[in-house]
This record gives structure tokens, C-alpha cells and sequence, in this order.
């Protein structure tokens, strides 16, 4: 007597139910730790490398400001020991009031904005005095 095919079940083939990698490239990452994120190494570089490169590229974007607005500073003080000069001629250069290194109060209580060596401060009239490291000591 011949056995009929239609009662015996088909294998059921066992689908990849393992997270999919995070660096985003859609495959599964497989066998391995129940824990596991990546499908190799490779992966894993590469999603951290993309998480890094956002963060460094806004870095290098403000690291070139503030080296332009040092740049400004260093050029108009022109190795004097101070300097006064409009915010027009400040702004003329392209500085950028918005990046600066650090805060610095002087001996006299009066506040200066530091572009790493070189450092301003508005004065009552709008005018902006300009210093060098030589006039206020360390800037640190």
C-alpha cells in the first residue's frame, strides 16, 4: 500500500528571528550571544565611526570659528599692548561674538571674553578693548 504525500508535513524552514544589525545594514546578526548587536566587528566600527563623525564634525566647525576669531583679535591688536576698536570693524573681519574660549575677569572686576590668547571686552561707549596675553597675565 503506497503512503499518500499529502499527509506528511512539509518541513518548515526556520527563518532568521535574530535582531537585525544596528549599524544599519539589514542583515541579522546571526548566531552567537543572545545579547549580540552586530553582525561582525566590521559593523560595529563602522556604526560607531558614524556616530563619531557627527559629533566631530560639529567640533571642527567650532574649533575653525574660534581659530578665525583669534585670528581677528591677534591682527587688530597688531602687537600693541591694547587696542579700542568698533564692533563694526570686529564684524567687518568676520568675528563671531558667539565663540569664545573662556570667560576672564581681570583684577578690576572687569569681565573679558578669551579667544585663547587674545581677549576683548565692550566698553561703556560700544567700543571693544582688545588685549594680548601680555596685559592681563595668564589667561588660565
Amino acid at each position: 500500500m503506497e503512503k499518500s504525500l499529502d499527509n506528511f508535513e512539509q518541513p518548515i524552514e526556520k527563518k532568521d528571528e535574530s535582531p537585525l544589525c544596528l549599524c544599519g545594514c539589514g542583515k541579522h546578526v546571526g548566531e552567537g550571544r543572545s545579547h549580540k548587536k552586530y553582525f561582525s566587528d566590521g559593523h560595529k566600527n563602522l556604526h560607531h565611526n558614524r556616530l563619531k563623525k557627527k559629533n566631530l564634525d560639529e567640533i571642527r566647525l567650532i574649533d575653525t570659528e574660534l581659530k578665525k576669531n583669534q585670528k581677528i583679535l591677534k591682527e587688530l591688536l597688531d602687537e600693541k599692548e591694547f587696542q579700542i576698536v568698533t564692533k563694526g570693524a570686529l564684524q567687518a573681519r568676520g568675528y563671531n561674538f558667539k565663540y569664545h574660549t573662556h570667560i576672564f575677569t581681570s583684577a578690576t572686576g572687569n569681565d573679558f571674553c578669551v579667544c585663547y590668547n587674545y581677549a576683548y571686552r565692550k566698553l561703556d561707549n560700544g567700543k571693544y578693548k582688545i588685549i594680548g596675553e601680555s596685559e592681563k597675565g595668564s589667561l588660565a
